[in-house]
């Protein structure tokens, strides 16, 4: 999304996919003066390297500019806070969706508010409630889905208990990867649950921030954990199986002759 400030031209968000396949057309970059990253999930992010190119500065918070080509020109925006840009005041918050990141707040005429991805029913992220705008948008790729996450983790762990041996949950890293760690120890306990080094690392970057939810150091001893290829449910990077560990697994199933029938992979959103 491209937002006309009136002496100012800025990207707000610059990803694509999530599909492997999909690509960012650099055209959006077009007359943009500043380029900012609301958080670091591939469909928000993935563009990023056209802005380096570009020679453009950009606003992220410090979790999310980890993601960044070295070379970005990157100004950090706190993850709860106000900055003032080029004289428009910006306040974030955090998001509810991923580790760094926020939605964004412009005051512009009667309030612009943005937000790349919006949850409300997470225990591993914490949500901020922004302040009042006439105008929001969000992102909607996934359509509008008034279905609890309560039912959601049923259907999931009716599935779950329904699966013979191993089950491979393929995740962002910085996305529901915690709150998919956390959900399976709630419900099978730590020995059931293995985290690949990505999620390792990821995750116990954010429980050193101390700003994940209130129930988030209960995953703390999956990271002490070395990866146990026994563990029932595999937690891994990427979220769609086509890179990381979960490719791993995937190939060497299916190698093996063991994808679909003791080993399988369940996909979630």
């Amino acid at each position: 999304m491209q937002l006309n400030t009136g002496n100012r031209r800025w990207l707000l968000d610059c990803g694509f996919g999530p599909e492997a396949h999909a690509h960012f057309d650099p055209r959006w970059l077009k007359g943009a003066d500043a380029v900012f990253i609301t958080h670091d999930h591939i469909d928000h992010i993935g563009g990023a390297i056209y802005a380096v190119e570009a020679g453009l500065p950009i606003y992220a918070t410090a979790q999310t500019a980890k993601a960044l080509p070295p070379a970005a020109k990157v100004n950090l925006l706190p993850e709860q806070g106000v900055s003032v840009i080029d004289g428009v005041q910006l306040t974030t918050g955090r998001n509810g969706h991923a580790m760094g990141g926020v939605w964004m707040h412009f005051a512009l005429g009667e309030g612009l508010f943005y937000s790349g991805d919006w949850s409300e029913e997470s225990d591993w992220f914490p949500l901020d409630l922004p302040p009042p705008a006439a105008t929001a948008i969000l992102d909607c790729s996934y359509q509008l889905d008034d279905v609890p996450q309560t039912e959601r983790f049923a259907a999931l762990d009716a599935l779950l208990d329904g699966l013979e041996g191993q089950v491979l949950l393929p995740v962002p890293p910085s996305g529901r990867a915690g709150e998919m760690a956390l959900h399976l120890i709630r419900r099978y306990g730590h020995a059931s649950v293995m985290l690949d080094p990505e999620c390792q690392a990821v995750l116990a970057t954010g429980l050193r921030s101390g700003t994940l939810g209130v129930d988030a150091a209960k995953i703390a001893p999956l990271l002490a954990r070395g990866p146990l290829d026994e563990a029932r449910f595999l937690v891994c990077d990427t979220p769609n199986a086509d890179g990381g560990a979960a490719w791993g697994y995937v190939r060497a199933w299916h190698e093996s002759g063991r994808l679909g029938r003791d080993a399988h992979v369940v996909f979630t959103g």
